[in-house]
Protein backbone atom coordinates (compact mmCIF):
# COMPACT_ATOMS: atom_id res chain seq x y z
CA UNK A 1 0.00 0.00 0.00
CA UNK A 2 1.10 3.53 -0.76
CA UNK A 3 1.90 5.61 1.97
CA UNK A 4 0.46 8.95 2.19
CA UNK A 5 3.65 10.91 2.62
CA UNK A 6 5.05 9.31 -0.96
CA UNK A 7 1.66 9.97 -2.67
CA UNK A 8 2.43 13.30 -1.66
CA UNK A 9 5.60 12.90 -3.23
CA UNK A 10 4.53 11.83 -6.27
CA UNK A 11 1.89 14.53 -7.10
CA UNK A 12 4.01 17.15 -5.81
CA UNK A 13 6.38 15.54 -8.71
CA UNK A 14 3.32 15.10 -11.18
CA UNK A 15 2.67 19.15 -10.96
CA UNK A 16 6.31 20.22 -10.92
CA UNK A 17 6.59 18.39 -14.37
CA UNK A 18 3.59 20.11 -15.76
CA UNK A 19 4.46 23.45 -14.47
CA UNK A 20 7.88 22.59 -15.87
CA UNK A 21 6.42 21.40 -19.65
CA UNK A 22 4.05 24.92 -19.39
CA UNK A 23 6.76 27.13 -19.28
CA UNK A 24 9.47 25.14 -21.34
CA UNK A 25 9.13 25.40 -25.10
CA UNK A 26 10.48 22.78 -27.61
CA UNK A 27 12.36 23.90 -30.67
CA UNK A 28 11.66 21.29 -33.72
CA UNK A 29 13.38 21.80 -36.81
CA UNK A 30 10.42 23.09 -39.20
CA UNK A 31 10.04 23.84 -42.51
CA UNK A 32 10.20 27.66 -43.17
CA UNK A 33 8.73 28.88 -46.11
CA UNK A 34 9.40 32.35 -47.59
CA UNK A 35 7.40 35.29 -47.22
CA UNK A 36 5.84 35.62 -51.00
CA UNK A 37 7.25 39.23 -51.25
CA UNK A 38 10.62 37.75 -50.70
CA UNK A 39 10.13 35.24 -53.88
CA UNK A 40 9.18 37.11 -56.64
CA UNK A 41 10.47 36.97 -59.87
CA UNK A 42 13.80 39.65 -60.34
CA UNK A 43 13.95 39.69 -56.58
CA UNK A 44 17.16 38.00 -56.77
CA UNK A 45 19.97 38.97 -59.50
CA UNK A 46 23.36 37.08 -60.30
CA UNK A 47 25.76 40.27 -60.72
CA UNK A 48 27.92 39.20 -63.25
CA UNK A 49 25.14 38.03 -65.65
CA UNK A 50 22.34 40.39 -64.88
CA UNK A 51 19.97 37.42 -64.56
CA UNK A 52 17.29 36.80 -62.26
CA UNK A 53 17.19 33.98 -60.20
CA UNK A 54 14.82 31.44 -58.28
CA UNK A 55 15.89 31.09 -54.51
CA UNK A 56 16.45 27.87 -55.30
CA UNK A 57 18.52 28.65 -57.96
CA UNK A 58 20.81 30.64 -55.99
CA UNK A 59 21.29 27.90 -53.21
CA UNK A 60 22.43 25.59 -56.49
CA UNK A 61 25.17 28.15 -56.81
CA UNK A 62 26.53 29.20 -53.16
CA UNK A 63 26.53 25.51 -52.61
CA UNK A 64 29.50 24.91 -55.01
CA UNK A 65 31.47 27.36 -52.71
CA UNK A 66 33.23 25.96 -49.55
CA UNK A 67 33.24 30.20 -47.84
CA UNK A 68 30.04 31.79 -48.33
CA UNK A 69 29.43 35.00 -47.08
CA UNK A 70 25.47 36.53 -46.29
CA UNK A 71 25.66 40.47 -45.73
CA UNK A 72 21.88 41.82 -44.02
CA UNK A 73 20.50 45.04 -42.79
CA UNK A 74 20.33 43.96 -39.08
CA UNK A 75 16.63 45.44 -38.44
CA UNK A 76 14.72 43.54 -41.58
CA UNK A 77 13.33 40.64 -40.08
CA UNK A 78 12.81 39.67 -44.12
CA UNK A 79 17.01 39.13 -44.13
CA UNK A 80 17.06 37.18 -41.02
CA UNK A 81 14.25 34.75 -42.44
CA UNK A 82 16.31 34.58 -45.69
CA UNK A 83 19.21 33.66 -43.78
CA UNK A 84 17.44 30.86 -41.74
CA UNK A 85 16.28 29.69 -45.12
CA UNK A 86 19.21 29.71 -46.35
CA UNK A 87 20.34 27.52 -43.38
CA UNK A 88 17.93 25.04 -44.00
CA UNK A 89 18.58 24.80 -47.82
CA UNK A 90 22.02 24.28 -48.20
CA UNK A 91 22.29 21.28 -46.37
CA UNK A 92 20.33 19.31 -48.31
CA UNK A 93 22.56 19.89 -51.35
CA UNK A 94 26.13 19.07 -49.46
CA UNK A 95 26.63 18.72 -46.11
CA UNK A 96 27.16 22.27 -43.44
CA UNK A 97 30.93 22.41 -41.69
CA UNK A 98 29.79 25.31 -39.80
CA UNK A 99 27.97 28.57 -39.61
CA UNK A 100 29.63 32.22 -37.97
CA UNK A 101 27.96 34.76 -36.57
CA UNK A 102 28.77 38.19 -36.32
CA UNK A 103 25.97 38.71 -33.27
CA UNK A 104 28.71 36.09 -31.28
CA UNK A 105 32.08 37.08 -29.72
CA UNK A 106 34.63 34.20 -28.49
CA UNK A 107 33.63 34.96 -24.95
CA UNK A 108 30.18 33.56 -25.72
CA UNK A 109 31.79 30.51 -27.89
CA UNK A 110 31.72 27.96 -24.82
CA UNK A 111 28.18 28.58 -24.23
CA UNK A 112 26.85 28.22 -26.90
CA UNK A 113 28.99 25.23 -27.36
CA UNK A 114 27.43 23.41 -24.32
CA UNK A 115 24.03 24.91 -25.19
CA UNK A 116 23.81 23.13 -29.00
CA UNK A 117 25.24 19.75 -27.06
CA UNK A 118 22.65 20.05 -24.92
CA UNK A 119 19.83 21.45 -27.23
CA UNK A 120 21.24 18.01 -29.37
CA UNK A 121 18.72 15.67 -26.91
CA UNK A 122 16.77 17.62 -25.38
CA UNK A 123 15.76 20.97 -27.58
CA UNK A 124 13.05 22.11 -24.44
CA UNK A 125 14.11 25.98 -23.39
CA UNK A 126 12.32 29.19 -22.47
CA UNK A 127 13.69 32.01 -24.70
CA UNK A 128 14.71 34.09 -21.54
CA UNK A 129 16.91 30.96 -20.25
CA UNK A 130 17.69 30.04 -23.62
CA UNK A 131 19.35 33.71 -23.80
CA UNK A 132 20.76 33.80 -20.39
CA UNK A 133 22.43 30.21 -21.07
CA UNK A 134 24.10 31.96 -24.38
CA UNK A 135 24.96 34.69 -22.81
CA UNK A 136 23.20 36.57 -25.52
CA UNK A 137 23.82 40.61 -26.20
CA UNK A 138 20.79 43.04 -25.98
CA UNK A 139 21.82 44.68 -28.66
CA UNK A 140 21.26 42.03 -31.25
CA UNK A 141 17.14 42.18 -30.55
CA UNK A 142 15.57 38.73 -30.12
CA UNK A 143 12.86 39.44 -31.75
CA UNK A 144 14.79 39.78 -34.99
CA UNK A 145 17.36 36.94 -34.28
CA UNK A 146 15.95 34.47 -31.67
CA UNK A 147 14.18 32.53 -34.37
CA UNK A 148 17.50 32.31 -36.51
CA UNK A 149 19.21 31.23 -33.55
CA UNK A 150 17.26 28.46 -32.32
CA UNK A 151 16.85 26.53 -35.38
CA UNK A 152 20.66 26.58 -35.78
CA UNK A 153 21.02 25.58 -32.41
CA UNK A 154 19.20 21.94 -33.31
CA UNK A 155 21.57 22.08 -35.90
CA UNK A 156 24.86 19.63 -36.12
CA UNK A 157 26.77 21.61 -37.28
CA UNK A 158 28.87 24.15 -35.01
CA UNK A 159 27.31 27.66 -34.73
CA UNK A 160 30.97 29.66 -34.20
CA UNK A 161 31.65 33.63 -33.15
CA UNK A 162 33.08 36.06 -36.33
CA UNK A 163 33.00 38.83 -33.86
CA UNK A 164 35.83 40.20 -31.05
CA UNK A 165 35.20 40.69 -27.56
CA UNK A 166 34.00 43.72 -25.95
CA UNK A 167 37.39 44.39 -24.13
CA UNK A 168 39.16 44.03 -27.49
CA UNK A 169 36.86 46.53 -29.07
CA UNK A 170 37.78 48.81 -26.08
CA UNK A 171 41.49 47.80 -26.43
CA UNK A 172 41.94 48.89 -29.94
CA UNK A 173 39.73 52.34 -29.21
CA UNK A 174 42.88 53.23 -27.04
CA UNK A 175 45.69 52.27 -28.74
CA UNK A 176 44.59 51.48 -32.49
CA UNK A 177 46.47 47.93 -33.94
CA UNK A 178 47.89 48.62 -37.16
CA UNK A 179 47.13 46.12 -39.94
CA UNK A 180 48.75 45.22 -43.01
CA UNK A 181 47.33 44.02 -46.34
CA UNK A 182 47.88 44.41 -49.87
CA UNK A 183 44.19 44.88 -50.57
CA UNK A 184 42.53 45.28 -47.62
CA UNK A 185 44.30 48.56 -46.23
CA UNK A 186 44.78 50.39 -49.29
CA UNK A 187 43.94 54.50 -48.21
CA UNK A 188 40.91 54.13 -50.86
CA UNK A 189 39.29 51.38 -48.92
CA UNK A 190 40.16 53.15 -45.62
CA UNK A 191 38.58 56.20 -46.79
CA UNK A 192 35.67 54.38 -47.97
CA UNK A 193 35.14 52.87 -44.61
CA UNK A 194 35.86 56.05 -42.67
CA UNK A 195 32.71 57.94 -44.61
CA UNK A 196 30.86 54.96 -44.23
CA UNK A 197 31.34 55.58 -40.38
CA UNK A 198 31.41 59.77 -40.43
CA UNK A 199 27.75 58.94 -42.43
CA UNK A 200 26.53 56.56 -40.15
CA UNK A 201 26.90 58.88 -37.82
CA UNK A 202 25.23 62.20 -39.02
CA UNK A 203 28.47 63.92 -38.97
CA UNK A 204 28.83 63.71 -34.76
CA UNK A 205 31.80 62.21 -34.75
CA UNK A 206 35.00 64.28 -35.29
CA UNK A 207 38.05 63.45 -36.97
CA UNK A 208 39.41 60.97 -34.67
CA UNK A 209 36.94 59.00 -33.43
CA UNK A 210 35.81 58.92 -37.29
CA UNK A 211 39.49 57.21 -37.72
CA UNK A 212 39.59 54.93 -34.71
CA UNK A 213 36.42 53.21 -35.31
CA UNK A 214 38.03 52.76 -39.20
CA UNK A 215 40.63 50.65 -37.20
CA UNK A 216 38.17 48.68 -35.21
CA UNK A 217 35.31 47.93 -38.45
CA UNK A 218 38.91 46.81 -39.77
CA UNK A 219 39.53 44.69 -36.89
CA UNK A 220 36.68 43.14 -37.25
CA UNK A 221 36.42 42.54 -40.26
CA UNK A 222 40.15 40.37 -40.14
CA UNK A 223 39.05 38.25 -37.48
CA UNK A 224 35.75 37.03 -39.36
CA UNK A 225 38.01 36.51 -42.63
CA UNK A 226 40.41 34.26 -40.24
CA UNK A 227 37.47 33.09 -38.40
CA UNK A 228 36.01 31.89 -42.09
CA UNK A 229 39.20 30.81 -43.18
CA UNK A 230 40.16 28.37 -39.90
CA UNK A 231 36.01 27.10 -39.87
CA UNK A 232 35.51 23.50 -41.08
CA UNK A 233 34.00 23.91 -44.64
CA UNK A 234 31.55 24.56 -46.04
CA UNK A 235 31.45 27.66 -43.97
CA UNK A 236 28.69 30.42 -43.99
CA UNK A 237 28.82 33.62 -42.20
CA UNK A 238 26.04 35.83 -41.50
CA UNK A 239 26.92 39.50 -40.53
CA UNK A 240 26.66 43.16 -41.27
CA UNK A 241 26.35 44.56 -45.47
CA UNK A 242 29.10 46.22 -44.69
CA UNK A 243 31.01 43.49 -43.54
CA UNK A 244 30.45 41.52 -46.45
CA UNK A 245 30.78 43.43 -49.46
CA UNK A 246 33.64 42.85 -51.50
CA UNK A 247 34.29 47.04 -51.52
CA UNK A 248 35.33 47.82 -48.38
CA UNK A 249 34.70 44.34 -45.78
CA UNK A 250 35.71 41.06 -45.32
CA UNK A 251 36.61 39.80 -48.77
CA UNK A 252 39.72 41.98 -48.70
CA UNK A 253 40.73 40.51 -45.80
CA UNK A 254 40.35 37.03 -47.45
CA UNK A 255 41.92 38.26 -50.30
CA UNK A 256 44.95 38.83 -47.70
CA UNK A 257 45.14 36.14 -45.77
CA UNK A 258 44.21 33.08 -48.80
CA UNK A 259 44.39 34.79 -52.20
CA UNK A 260 43.73 30.86 -53.42
CA UNK A 261 40.35 30.81 -51.17
CA UNK A 262 36.98 30.78 -53.23
CA UNK A 263 34.37 32.70 -51.96
CA UNK A 264 30.63 33.71 -52.69
CA UNK A 265 28.80 36.79 -51.38
CA UNK A 266 25.48 37.27 -51.24
CA UNK A 267 24.19 40.11 -49.89
CA UNK A 268 20.66 41.09 -48.54
CA UNK A 269 19.71 44.91 -49.34
CA UNK A 270 16.35 46.76 -49.26
CA UNK A 271 14.78 47.72 -52.31
CA UNK A 272 15.88 51.29 -52.35
CA UNK A 273 19.84 50.63 -51.89
CA UNK A 274 21.28 49.13 -54.93
CA UNK A 275 23.72 46.56 -55.11
CA UNK A 276 26.57 46.49 -57.92
CA UNK A 277 28.90 43.46 -59.05
CA UNK A 278 31.44 45.58 -57.20
CA UNK A 279 30.00 44.66 -54.06
CA UNK A 280 28.95 41.06 -53.77
CA UNK A 281 28.32 38.17 -56.46
CA UNK A 282 24.40 38.02 -56.05
CA UNK A 283 21.69 40.60 -54.54
CA UNK A 284 18.44 39.27 -52.61
CA UNK A 285 15.91 42.73 -52.57
CA UNK A 286 13.51 42.68 -49.60
CA UNK A 287 10.99 44.86 -48.78
CA UNK A 288 12.08 47.50 -45.62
Amino acid sequence: MISTRLTSKITILIIGLFFLMGCTQKIEPTHLKLDNQLTASNQIIDLATGKSLTPEQLVQQLSQSPRVIVGEKHDNHYHHQIEQWLAQELPKIRPQGAVLLEMLTPSQQKSVNRVQAQMQSSPYIRDEKLQSALNWNSGWPWDQYGSLVKYLLIQPSPILSANINREDVLSAYENPPTLTGEYSTQPVVQELIYETIKRSHNGELDDQQARKMVVIQQLRDRVMAQSLLDAPAPALLFAGGYHATRAIGVPLHVQDLAPEELIKVLIISEKDEEIDHLHADFVWYTPK
